[in-house]
């Protein structure tokens, strides 16, 4: 059972991923601007209870002073009308996306943080590989490394080759400059970078380390016409996903 969205006008970028020299690296293949792409979408797998086995969920959620946030194990009936709750880990407190590999059991999940600076420094944005328990839900964290471009915001996994590509949206909040243009004095307005990045992965699952990393360029077009660059969402780029291309050979990020 799926649904199909509207066609949207996206920009669309394509990296070629390749291996040289035992290096895994991102190379700006081609870039699409205003191109109609049309979104479809599975909602909910028709099989899901096709073999009458209790299945264990995992769900990323987003916290604050209020909320623990954190990701949430459950179990899925096997006729699939019932859930419980199995486990609750607090940390990532912003778990906003989760990638699972069904062959190593590892499971992936980003902490889409942005550090102010400001003590108490909270932590900086990361990736975050943990072990499974599929009978008991417990995750144990094997490692995390370091995202930079803050909000992290989608994960592909190439398990195959051994890499994890992370979208890094970015934030909306910008920091005025003041500058002397022309001889006038005046303000710009400066803002996150939004990256694209492939880390290496070790044979248990854990992250090993940045193999490498794109900082997206360019600005979009926005009828508000506002002094910060056409508008804050359009003032610089704001990844949202990283696919892989069917033939693995490309890296599309939208």
């Amino acid at each position: 059972m799926g649904y199909a969205q509207k066609p949207f006008i996206a920009n669309v970028i394509l990296l070629m991923c390749c291996m040289a020299g035992g290096q895994s690296a991102l190379t700006l293949a081609a870039e699409s601007s205003t191109q109609q792409v049309d979104m479809k979408m599975n909602t909910m797998p028709e099989t899901i209870n096709a073999n009458k086995m209790p299945r264990t969920l995992f769900v990323g959620t987003y916290g604050d002073e209020h909320q623990p946030g954190g990701i949430y194990s459950l179990r899925l009936s096997s006729d699939g009308k019932k859930i419980e709750q199995l486990n609750h880990l607090a940390n990532p407190k912003l778990a906003g996306y989760l990638m699972y590999d069904p062959k190593t059991t590892i499971l992936y999940s980003v902490d889409e943080r942005k550090n102010d600076g400001r003590g108490p420094v909270e932590p900086a944005a990361s990736v975050m590989a943990f072990s499974v328990n599929l009978e008991s839900g417990h995750l144990s964290l094997l490692n995390e490394q370091i995202a930079p471009g803050p909000r992290p915001t989608f994960l592909s996994l190439d398990s195959h080759n051994g890499r994890l590509f992370s979208a890094n949206h970015g934030d909306f909040e910008h920091v005025e400059k003041v500058v002397f243009k022309d001889g006038k004095w005046g303000s710009e307005y400066v803002y996150d970078d939004s990256t694209v990045i492939m880390y290496g992965l070790n044979k248990d699952g854990s992250i090993s380390g940045i193999n490498d990393l794109v900082i997206l360029q360019g600005q979009g077009k926005d009828p508000n016409h506002s002094k910060q660059a056409g508008g804050h969402a359009q003032a610089s780029p704001h990844a949202h996903s990283a696919v892989i291309s069917p033939n693995g050979k490309y890296l599309l990020v939208c």
